[in-house]
């Protein structure tokens, strides 16, 4: 083909009167297509084997082991690699369907495009802000089928969505490798800070600091001082630890720790206790001025501020108990990522019976440092909790933990170095989270580009250029349409001669699409 001059081009489009191309039409979703939804799937027919359900997490992949279904099923619920899937209730979205053959659960559009199906789906992903503006539903939300089949959409002529299509795929996929690439710069970071966190635990990471700083107080000499000051205190109620079997410990630390550092179990340095939750009954119990932590708020954070709140009132007839700032929180409970999880306190608070809290003698324990080795240890830690119907730590397995104590000067510039290196590591994160949504605002730009004729030469363009007839949108639909008439008069005699179809009205509906491509 003969270089193209593109500066008629926007002369052409200005010449449109409805702000298209010339040879593009508005039209709408349910014009181009015909949207088959899937069916509900009872536990009862879930199965192990079959063809998969396809739900939207399969979609959005976020589940890994999906259900099975082994049953009979009418054709216009299986789902075939390369069909378009449209997701209209929970998460909006518009996917090519890769996997393996499976069957449609409900929430979830199968498409049969009556125009190039590469050109329907990005038309939909283009168009999903419009979508989501006429959702409805406040537990899962979701856009009706009417509100969506009238949604408006410009369309192309045919050839010109072939083209349009290809340089959409061309300039994605380098979007697509720049989103890998931070994806695995993420991946980096994450496991910087897991090293850095085990260096930190080890002595690696002040190795240097030792050698210049031979003069202080040892390990052995702050247990011993702390030791002192908790038998001649007042805190004889403190929970007695009992000693815990070798099954419950899961893995000891065998590494070797520099000469001033000791290994030592939390209740040698903490006073490790369990939270508890005011009856919920009691209205005057709650949405006080005390700050209340759940377990699922302890997630290796630093906690300022909680989703509840209690009173003195129910403060004083529970087990919860009032923490002061700097204490340490451990989760307990759960199978999931939370058991084992900790956090700190920058304010005080209660926390529920499924949390422990690690309060530390004022000045002789840096709870920064406590809490950097929480999160390094996260796997051991969890792995103490093991065993049973419902996988938990508890308060003497909390007490019995064993964590490396390094001199308090040490510990001090531990949190310091620490600190200084997940700075550095947030700063490049906030970054990436900043080059990975230019990302998505360029995947958006790339499609807005396309469907208003800007990314290729427009059909219109090329037919004047070469001297040649070519068919417009609007022809297209007006064929797309008259080959549904047809179709539709065809089952209407059909009924009427009392013979059943093997395929359904929508299926037949979706034909003049396909003889077209």
């Amino acid at each position: 083909m003969k270089e193209v001059d593109l500066a008629p081009v926007q002369q052409l489009k200005n010449e449109s009167s409805d702000g298209l191309p010339i040879g593009w039409v508005w039209t709408t979703l349910g014009e181009i297509g015909t949207y088959l939804n899937g069916r509900a799937f009872k536990s009862s027919e879930w199965s192990t084997k079959g063809r998969p359900i396809i739900r939207i997490q399969d979609l959005t992949k976020s589940r890994e082991n999906p259900n099975y279904y082994e049953g009979m099923i009418e054709d216009r619920y299986i789902v075939r690699p390369g069909d378009l899937l449209i997701s209209w209730s929970a998460t909006l979205g518009a996917y090519i369907w890769r996997g393996a053959e499976g069957v449609l659960n409900q929430h979830i559009f199968k498409v049969h495009s009556a125009i190039n199906p590469s050109c329907h789906l990005y038309l939909v992903q283009h168009f999903l802000h419009e979508l989501q503006r006429q959702t409805h539903g406040s537990g899962m939300v979701h856009v009706t089928k009417g509100d969506f089949t009238s949604t408006p959409v410009p369309i192309p002529p045919l050839a010109e969505q072939k083209r349009i299509v290809e340089k959409i795929e061309q300039l994605l996929a380098s979007v697509n490798e720049a989103r890998e690439r931070l994806e695995r710069v993420t991946g980096i970071l994450a496991r910087f800070r897991r090293a850095v966190l085990a260096a930190a635990c080890s002595g690696d990471l002040t190795t240097d600091w030792r050698e210049q700083h031979t003069e202080v107080e040892s390990a052995r000499t702050l247990l011993r001082k702390i030791e002192q000051l908790r038998s001649n205190s007042s805190e004889k109620t403190r929970p007695r630890r009992v000693p815990i079997s070798d099954d419950e410990q899961g893995d000891t630390p065998v590494r070797d720790l520099p000469e001033s550092w000791l290994w030592c179990q939390v209740d040698q340095i903490a006073t490790a206790c369990l939270g508890g939750t005011p009856p919920r009954k009691m209205q005057t119990y709650w949405n006080g001025d005390i700050a209340w932590v759940s377990s699922g708020e302890v997630a290796n954070c630093r906690i300022t501020r909680t989703k509840e709140r209690i009173t003195r009132e129910g403060l004083t007839n529970s087990n919860a108990k009032l923490y002061p700032k700097g204490t340490v929180l451990i989760a307990m409970i759960g199978e999931g990522k939370t058991r084992g999880q900790s956090a700190i306190l920058d304010t005080e608070a209660c926390t529920n019976q499924n949390v422990a809290g690690m309060v530390f003698d004022a000045g002789n324990i840096n709870p920064e440092y406590v809490w950097y080795w929480a999160r390094a240890e996260y796997e051991r830690n969890r792995a103490v909790g093991r065993g049973g119907a419902q996988p938990a730590l508890n308060g003497e397995k909390v007490r019995g933990l064993t964590l490396p104590l390094p001199p308090l000067e040490e510990q001090g510039e531990i949190v310091r170095c620490v600190e200084a290196l997940f700075s550095l590591a947030d700063a490049i994160e906030t970054r990436i989270a900043v080059a990975a949504t230019r990302t998505e605002e360029l995947t958006q730009a790339i499609l807005a580009k396309a469907f208003r004729g800007e990314l290729v030469p427009t059909e219109a363009e090329l037919a004047r250029t070469e001297g040649r007839a070519y068919e417009s949108a609007s022809d297209l639909l007006a064929r797309i349409q008259s080959g549904r008439t047809v179709l539709i008069e065809r089952e209407g005699v059909r009924r009427k001669n009392g013979k059943r179809q093997s395929r359904t009205l929508a299926r037949a509906h979706s034909m003049p699409g396909q003889s077209v491509l």
